[in-house]
């Protein structure tokens, strides 16, 4: 099963070989990173081509600034994979992220969210955006698998 990862690129050149390591190296590699350089000043959009030439798992699209909303609609459009995942290119994912999500969904799973880490200099901090484990928005038959690491 393919998973599809969204990641915009917007002047983030001193984060942006880390997020993108963490997605290659990923223990679940059926996977394809859709790269979208949303008019980066910085050397982000070479960053992307080279990462592309590594890796054909890797797909780079450059584009006039539009935000990040536009960056991602961008990305979808070009996506292959059952899953789609939006990765912000400032972050990056533990070794066993994906296989992690795709060992809890079922086939009614619409969207997962699951915590964050904050990283300070001497700690980090796990963020849970929602309190819930579970939630179930019935009215507009979305099933959110809320995933605790």
């Amino acid at each position: 099963m393919l998973v599809s990862i969204v990641v915009p690129v917007y002047n983030v050149e001193q984060y942006l070989s880390r997020c993108i390591e963490s997605l290659l190296d990923q223990s679940y590699s059926n996977i394809e990173i859709i790269l979208v350089d949303d008019g980066s000043t910085d050397r982000c959009g070479s960053i992307c081509d080279n990462y592309q030439l590594i890796d054909s798992r890797i797909k780079v699209f450059h584009k006039v600034n539009g935000g990040l909303s536009s960056a991602r609609n961008c990305g979808i459009k070009h996506v292959n994979g059952q899953y789609t995942m939006f990765v912000d290119s400032d972050d990056f994912l533990d070794v066993d992220c994906i296989k992690k999500i795709l060992r809890k969904i079922n086939k009614s799973t619409e969207v997962v969210i699951f915590p964050y880490i904050k990283e300070y200099k001497n700690k980090s901090k796990k963020v849970h955006i929602f309190k819930e484990k579970n939630l179930n928005f019935s009215e507009k038959k979305i099933r959110i698998i809320y995933y605790l690491f």
